[in-house]
């Protein structure tokens, strides 16, 4: 994942790259071209790396999704779960479907570039948190989702924890987070004098990606060898 590494690089963004260890990706994307004019990252705080695919019943179960705009900023993240489901909420928030009938979104691939500046801020406001063993939280799917929102969107925050097991968990973990993620983006708003923004990068539909995290990709990749 090297080449991605300095694919941000080269365009200006200055932070951290995390991604799972359980997953091989080799985007499909052209990471060897020069940056054309116009093309900065410097002025990007959060990127979130994704793959358009088609919705199948199989991958809405096992994947996170993006909404973005036509701009690349992140609108949205819908957590993983049935298609028609999640089909409906794409819906809610625009997204139509191709002249076939069928549904395109940005598939959540794991990896996520923060800015320094940012990380400086998470440290500040999570302080209390970071000292506490059991606070345990992954920056995919639910930091994500609620820096995506704004504050005014805490009535489908709650909506979403009281409906979600996984995200009922982690705030017994983490009390306040979608509050104290708000708080992030207002602090980073007056020490930067702008929004943050968040955005995405699309490794390409082409994507070669092993996950072996899950049963179902890793026995398809394994028997595919032995074929």
């Amino acid at each position: 994942f090297t080449p991605v590494v300095k694919y941000l690089e080269e365009r200006g963004f200055r932070g951290v790259l995390d991604k799972w260890g359980d997953e091989t990706e080799i985007p499909s994307v052209d990471l060897t071209a020069a940056p054309f004019p116009g093309e900065d990252m410097s002025d990007r705080d959060v990127i979130k790396f994704i793959s358009v695919l088609e919705i199948t019943e199989e991958l809405a179960l096992q994947k996170d999704w993006v909404i973005f705009d036509s701009k690349g900023r992140m609108l949205g993240q819908l957590a993983r779960g049935k298609r028609s489901s999640l089909i409906e909420e794409l819906m809610k928030k625009g997204v139509k479907p191709s002249a076939e009938g069928r549904f395109y979104a940005g598939v959540s691939l794991g990896p996520v570039a923060v800015s320094y500046e940012v990380l400086d801020i998470c440290c500040e406001v999570f302080a209390e948190d970071l000292g506490r063993k059991e606070a345990v939280l992954d920056f995919d799917p639910y930091f994500l989702m609620a820096l995506a929102m704004d504050e005014g969107s805490s009535g489908e925050w709650a909506s979403l924890a009281s409906s979600d097991g996984a995200l009922k968990a982690l705030l017994g973990r983490v009390p306040g987070l979608f509050e104290k993620v708000q708080r992030v983006k207002r602090i980073f708003r007056e020490r930067s004098g702008r929004d943050l923004n968040l955005g995405i990068f699309d490794l390409g539909s082409e994507v070669h990606w092993a996950d072996v995290g899950q049963h179902v990709s890793m026995r398809r990749k394994f028997m595919a060898l032995n074929d």
